[in-house]
């Protein structure tokens, strides 16, 4: 549909792949951009259309949340000032319509009994009885919490919910999350290690050699708390498989247990990514390091070559001939068997300590983790916690 205004042209088109690529707009509005069919490719196009050396022109990207899709991916990015685009959340409450008349008019009428969880809200929110109660009229219309939640979100996460399977509280994280972007972001400096490489004859030793940190735009590494002289530190590391699945590193202070350190890519080798490990271990005071032996074979052979010194060494029992031994070995697996364990020890320590938790991107990969429903081909359900669909657990 096309409407002129003197020599100005409005324009509604449907959002798809080849959407607008002929034309250049100066102002842009995408409405309901999270249920676009193939979210990236669309906006690859729709945003070529804007001229960036044009001060005049504007571009919105505008929705309501549709679940852990790659809207919320980039939300996130958004949010955490990856990309040049300002995140900016509008509650329902802000809206000066949504409150029930009656409780306006008498500000001391009691309201009806509510659930639990909305007292919570109305406290925290600081909401008179007109809007909560409003609220509770629209919970009780729509009949399911994640609904009315992603429809009249009070903030961010509460939109992206897509069930009440959430292994983490997704109150506890949106909080957090809340205190990472106004007390931690602005401080947080990313960059990655430079050095010079020297390998032996039988490429069996390599030293690293005027290494220094620099700073880049989202760089691998980010450092939330720079090395305290005084404190231990652990690095764990989960090598990547390819693809979209992404090298994680997590530094923790182990007299605090908080975070202070991560790196997070997908795009570099694993030897160099054992080298950046190296050098992170040394920049905070020679830190115990696990890697992950599921596929980290490679990293810990190059940790080998370095000649790291502090490397964790796992031990395990093994009943040989009817005789009971001890292996060591270097590095952790992840199974079955373990998996759950770190799962629900991670699970415990962020509920009682939120504090400890510092990395944005790791709060939103957390949230993504739920109880998913498996169905097998004969109907059978089985659950698993994992991340939803599209996202990762890096």
């Amino acid at each position: 549909m096309k409407t002129a205004k003197g020599d100005s042209l409005i324009e509604v088109i449907v959002a798809g792949e080849g959407s607008g690529r002929s034309t250049t707009y100066n102002y842009l509005h995408l409405t309901e951009a999270a249920f676009f069919q193939n979210l990236k490719v669309t906006l690859n196009g729709l945003l070529e259309t804007v001229s960036t050396k044009d001060k005049n022109s504007m571009i919105f990207i505008e929705t309501t949340a549709n679940g852990m899709n790659e809207y919320k991916q980039r939300w996130d990015k958004d949010v955490a000032g990856q990309t040049s685009y300002v995140a900016y959340f509008s509650s329902w409450y802000t809206n000066p319509e949504y409150q029930e008349d009656d409780y306006i008019e008498n500000p001391q009428l009691k309201p009806p009994l509510m659930e639990e969880w909305l007292y919570r809200k109305q406290e925290e929110y600081k909401l008179t009885n007109a809007q909560i109660v409003w609220y509770w009229y629209k919970y009780l219309d729509k009949g399911d919490k994640s609904i009315v939640l992603q429809e009249y979100p009070f903030c961010p996460t509460d939109a992206f919910i897509t069930s009440g399977n959430a292994l983490f509280d997704p109150e506890v994280t949106a909080k957090r999350k809340e205190e990472i972007v106004r007390d931690i972001l602005p401080n947080v400096v990313s960059g990655q290690f430079t050095y010079k490489k020297q390998v032996s004859e039988d490429g069996e030793v390599i030293l690293l050699k005027d290494s220094q940190f620099n700073e880049y735009r989202n760089g691998v590494i980010r450092i939330i708390d720079k090395p305290n002289p005084t404190h231990h530190y652990v690095i764990t590391c989960d090598p990547n498989n390819g693809g979209s699945d992404s090298t994680g590193m997590q530094v923790m202070d182990n007299c605090t247990c908080e975070q202070v350190a991560v790196f997070e890519s997908n795009e570099m080798p694993l030897d160099k990514v054992a080298y950046q490990l190296v050098l992170l271990g040394y920049m905070y005071n020679t830190a115990l390091i696990s890697s992950e032996m599921n596929l980290g074979k490679v990293v810990m052979d190059y940790l080998m070559k370095c000649h790291y010194p502090k490397i964790y060494v796992r031990q395990d029992n093994a009943m040989d001939n009817y005789l009971q031994s001890v292996s060591t070995k270097f590095g952790h697996l992840t199974t079955k068997a373990t998996r759950p364990i770190m799962i629900d020890s991670l699970k415990i320590a962020f509920r009682e300590n939120p504090r400890m938790i510092k990395d944005y991107n790791t709060l939103v990969q957390m949230e993504t983790f739920q109880n998913v429903e498996h169905v097998d081909k004969n109907g059978k359900s089985t659950f698993k916690i994992e991340p939803t669909q599209g996202n990762h657990d890096d």
